[in-house]
């Protein structure tokens, strides 16, 4: 029994919340920075090898140089796969938060990223067999534009059904976020919470929309393309710290808390706004039911 409410405590306090935040912004931060060092890596060295080294080397004999550059690739696909399946994580958990009596909600956004995992792992096993110079100078094949768009498919797919979700949330709250002004740190929440989604879906699709363009290898279009894709897996690990950094900016804490009067737990939807600085809630620990109580949407 100790034990139990010692969990229970621990759960009010907000803090698993916080240590998914954090150890999603790290893990996102130390993948973005092997990828932005696999990229520079390579790139000088090619550049080396090329120009320095062996001015006079027969274009035919850059394979050896194809050869030293083939771990980095591999590196840069596992980041750049990683980065946008843990964010993908990330979106999924954020909405769960909302839905923790009601699990139900969650099979769709939850089996979608099963399957986007599984696409990555598969991704990255065939990968792992041509490197970039062959991609480049031989043009994709089939199957890995296939693979490739199926990951980014499934994404975009994952984050649409967990942001939808929010906007059920959200438009079961309408009548209350609409008419009173200003929001509740709550209501805000939310509607960060919704609109990065939103936001993230967007350049997903953008993203998608070029890679099923015509691929003509080392054209113009082609390398816009290619850094479209890499601002995207820059962006996906980007996005928990933005997420965390807009949540923060309306909260008095640097951590994911509602203070708010312990006694709207059990208040009426025509309760009056949250009243400030009591009793710290956090914002992914309530269940359901508090979370409409809380945003005024809840029954008596």
């Amino acid at each position: 029994q100790k034990r139990r409410q010692k969990m229970k405590d621990r759960d009010s306090t907000g803090k698993p919340a916080n240590t998914v935040y954090i150890i999603t912004v790290i893990v996102s931060f130390i993948l973005a920075t092997l990828f932005w060092g696999q990229f520079i890596a390579g790139f000088s060295y090619s550049i080396r090898a090329t120009l320095v080294d062996n001015p006079e080397m027969d274009i035919a004999k850059l394979n050896a140089t194809d050869n030293v550059l083939y771990p980095l690739d591999i590196i840069g696909n596992v980041a750049s796969q990683l980065m946008p399946l843990i964010t993908d994580a990330f979106i999924v958990w954020r909405a769960s938060l909302l839905f923790r009596d009601n699990r139900k909600m969650m099979i769709a956004p939850v089996l979608l990223l099963l399957a986007d995992a599984v696409m990555n792992v598969v991704y990255l096993a065939y990968t792992a067999t041509i490197s970039g110079a062959e991609i480049s100078q031989q043009g994709e094949s089939r199957l890995f534009t296939n693979v490739w768009t199926s990951i980014l498919a499934l994404s975009l797919a994952t984050n649409a059904a967990a942001s939808l979700l929010m906007l059920w949330k959200f438009w079961r709250a309408r009548q209350v976020i609409f008419q009173k002004r200003p929001y509740s740190k709550a209501q805000r929440v939310l509607l960060i919470l919704f609109e990065s989604g939103v936001i993230f879906c967007a350049f997903q699709i953008v993203v998608l929309g070029l890679t099923q363009s015509s691929f003509v290898p080392l054209s113009s279009f082609n390398l816009g393309t290619a850094a479209m894709v890499d601002i995207y897996s820059i962006f996906s690990a980007m996005y928990p710290t933005v997420v965390l950094v807009l949540i923060n900016s309306i909260q008095e804490s640097p951590v994911e808390f509602i203070q708010m009067d312990k006694s709207l737990m059990h208040a009426n939807a025509n309760a009056a706004r949250p009243r400030l600085g009591l009793t710290p809630i956090a914002f992914g620990s309530v269940s359901e039911k508090d979370t409409d109580v809380e945003l005024g949407t809840a029954g008596p």
